[in-house]
């Protein structure tokens, strides 16, 4: 609270030796002269405003359903492809053995 006083005091007496009242001036008028001294800050310029994003064409909508757009019929169809048994099932490659490496060696850790 102490530091507040002096401070008030501070800006109070520097407010004084630079603008030197008239007599009839109270310190809360030298006050507000010297903040109507201090130099305005241009002001900062908006920001334009976001563009509206478009919006998307609506469809007309299906009387036996109302809420699901009905599409031109001449839309390219998907192909189905049949299930071709000619592809072979994945299968897990077998790990090789000692004797893929040493086929003539008998086998030195038991079966």
């Amino acid at each position: 609270m102490m530091s507040l006083k002096v401070l008030f005091v501070v800006i109070l007496s520097f407010a004084l030796t630079i603008c030197r009242p008239a007599p009839d001036k109270g310190p809360w008028d030298v006050l507000g002269d010297l903040i109507n001294k201090i130099p305005t800050v241009p002001a900062i310029p908006s920001i334009p405003a976001i563009p509206t994003i478009p919006q998307f064409p609506t469809f007309p909508t299906s009387p036996a359903n109302p809420g699901f757009p009905t599409f031109p019929s001449n839309l390219p169809t998907v192909p189905t492809f049949p299930n071709n048994p000619t592809i072979p099932e994945f299968t897990t490659p077998k790990m090789p053995s000692f004797h893929d490496f040493f086929p003539t060696l008998p086998w030195p850790f038991g079966r």
